[in-house]
């Protein structure tokens, strides 16, 4: 890529992330970005994340999954900055925000990686119990799965927007799995269960875990983003230190949507976007936007560097 032409983003994957098989050569031709950061955090989380590179990051505990994600996105950013892409923006995929965030230098990766852990641990507490998850639906519009008579847009609504015909629902599962059903008679692609124990971006479930989680970013050193975080909750662009709290806080406990970011992104002038972490999965979702802008990622990165 020419980095004198093109107005480049940064977005950061959340969880669920599938491996690529070029994590290990990226970290290889990276490693003084990388491996650092994935051997702080493996102190943090008591995990190997190093050892985990080659594809084990798929079958770690969720916890230090997300601390994978997290260190290896933000030790990408940094690699791609010293090969010249140089970002007008960032933006997070639900849990990515917290690498965002730091990519922006909104605040520090110990910050980061605290919300993180923070993060994991409200959101796991708040939902204890009660039985509630997430489901993916491919093939729909998001007017007609909010129809669906099992999303009564209350205990079962939609949560997460990846774009055109691409959203995630979540709530009890008893109603989320009732909701599939609909879903796949009304002619659905794809259904998939995400998580059986926690409803990322719900209001009802959420909202104690959002305000832990603001708490604990109060107390945290932040300044003013040196390049803006692009919202999904609202699609500002946020460079005020007050501001990236809040959002951090929100997009824990309010549905979000992907393609306010990109369009964030489109306003900026950006035609290119580099996704930061392991795996393809923001790459491959782009074919749920409109439109669609050209997608840098680790197997990309490898090869041009190649």
């Amino acid at each position: 890529m020419d980095a004198s032409s093109t107005l480049v983003a940064l977005a950061f994957p959340g969880a669920g992330i599938q491996a690529s098989g070029y994590e290990t050569a990226f970290m290889m031709q990276e490693d003084a970005a990388i491996r650092p950061l994935l051997q702080q955090a493996s102190l943090r989380v008591n995990a190997d994340l190093v050892a985990a590179v080659p594809g084990g990051f798929e079958e770690l505990p969720q916890q230090a999954g997300q601390a994978f994600t997290f260190a290896y996105g933000v030790g990408m950013a940094q690699a791609v900055r010293r090969r010249g892409l140089n970002p007008v923006a960032v933006a997070g995929h639900s849990l990515g925000v917290y690498a965002a965030v730091v990519a922006a230098g909104a605040t520090g990766f110990d910050e980061g990686l605290a919300l993180v852990q923070t993060a994991w641990r409200a959101a796991a507490q708040a939902c204890a119990g009660k039985g509630v998850g997430m489901a993916a639906i491919a093939g729909l519009p998001e007017s007609e799965v909010a129809a669906l008579r099992a999303v009564d847009g209350e205990s079962v609504r939609i949560v997460l927007v990846n774009g055109t015909g691409s959203v995630v629902i979540a709530g009890p599962m008893e109603g989320i799995e009732a909701a599939l059903t609909a879903a796949r008679a009304a002619g659905a692609v794809r259904t998939a269960c995400l998580d059986r124990e926690v409803a990322y971006h719900h209001p009802l479930y959420m909202s104690e875990a959002a305000a832990e989680l603001r708490d604990a970013a109060g107390a945290m050193a932040f300044c003013g983003a040196e390049v803006p975080v692009a919202s999904t909750v609202d699609g500002r662009l946020l460079t005020v230190a007050d501001e990236v709290r809040d959002f951090l806080a929100a997009n824990l406990c309010t549905p979000i949507g992907w393609p306010r970011a990109m369009n964030a992104f489109l306003r900026l002038g950006v035609t290119s976007v580099v996704e930061c972490g392991p795996g393809l999965t923001l790459t491959r979702m782009a074919r749920f936007l409109e439109p669609e802008m050209a997608w840098l990622n680790v197997r990309r990165l490898v090869k041009e560097q190649a």
